[in-house]
């Protein structure tokens, strides 16, 4: 029987040909397929003004923003009472920004949320938010800075338990506790204002911060849980804390760079100040009506120098600094 070897040659040609092509194809749908998993991006910030607009964004399923996520506007009422709808947003590259956004109880939505490498702020630059609480930020693990200025309705944080990383933290509320924070390993600024704190165990662990401000903390007995590990501020302020006697809790700190005790009604004493090994740079000591002894202030005065402000007024006892340094220093 005759074989035509080039007719045999040319379909075998033909055969491996087609195969090829078959396998380039799949290849080409199997990466058609993985391109359409990408995570989608929106490139550019982006404000929102009603929840109209609020779910048409997120019918896009973004799971990150480049730029900024703002959430109403100043002076511009909304009816914005629901974040559900952003469920797949996982990252933003600027800021996340929530404005007058009264019908916003909770941020249930942003569960997925990880990373904001800008700053969050609720309530700022304009008016307060009424957030109730802070579920729906869960995930969150960094961010630049985090401002909420919920005074008169937010309950606790609990929400950003697994929050590490935040440059600077804000909270206005009225919280009992923050205990949520103590996986709070990067912070350099820590501000509290909650007539309802009660302790400050959730930053127990932090050894230094740039910054401790507490103001109108008022159910706030003792700074006890900040005992052990506090050893550097650069600068301290309580302000209207009022049921605090002293500040004791602070005997592991040795270095502060400026202190500021503005209207504290039962603050007695300085004691605690002895154990400084370091110059305070600044000191402003105002409108403490109990408080009428200074001889913590000896020590440090004697070995480190005097401070370049002082500013020490309206309180019990009110002495000079060269009173201080000769040992008249409490009434």
């Amino acid at each position: 029987m005759y074989i035509n070897k080039n007719l045999w040659v040319y379909k075998i040609t033909f055969l491996v040909l087609g195969i090829i092509a078959m396998l380039i194809g799949l290849v080409s749908c199997s990466g058609d397929d993985e391109n359409n998993n990408d995570p989608k991006i929106f490139v550019g910030d982006i404000t929102l003004l009603n929840q109209e607009e609020v779910n048409v964004f997120a019918s896009e399923n973004y799971s990150r923003i480049t730029g900024t996520l703002t959430i109403g506007n100043c002076g511009q009422s909304n009816n914005i009472n629901s974040l559900s709808s952003l469920k797949d947003l996982k990252s933003i590259g600027g800021n996340l920004r929530v404005i007058e956004a009264d019908g916003l109880k909770t941020l249930n939505g942003l569960n997925n949320l990880e990373e904001v490498e800008g700053n969050i702020s609720f309530g700022q630059p304009c008016g307060r938010s009424l957030l109730e609480n802070l579920d729906g930020l869960e995930s969150l693990i960094s961010t630049g800075s985090l401002y909420i200025d919920a005074r008169d309705s937010l309950k606790n944080i609990d929400a950003l338990s697994n929050l590490k990383t935040c440059e600077e933290l804000t909270v206005f509320g009225k919280y009992d506790n923050v205990d949520a924070l103590s996986n709070l390993i990067n912070v350099d600024f820590v501000s509290f204002n909650s007539s309802e704190l009660t302790n400050l165990g959730g930053i127990a662990h932090l050894n230094n911060l740039s910054n401790l401000n507490l103001y109108y903390c008022t159910s706030l007995v003792s700074l006890q849980s900040l005992s052990s590990n506090l050893f550097q501020v650069g600068f301290l302020r309580i302000s209207n804390c009022n049921s605090l006697v002293n500040l004791d809790g602070l005997s592991s700190l040795t270095e502060v760079g400026g202190i500021q005790l503005l209207s504290n009604e039962n603050l007695e004493n300085l004691d605690v100040l002895n154990n400084l090994e370091i110059r305070i740079k600044s000191l402003i000591v105002e409108y403490n009506p109990k408080l009428e002894n200074f001889c913590g202030l000896k020590t440090p005065f004697e070995n480190f120098g005097l401070p370049d402000t002082f500013k020490v007024n309206g309180n019990a006892y009110n002495p000079t600094e060269e009173q201080i340094l000769q040992g008249n220093c409490s009434l």
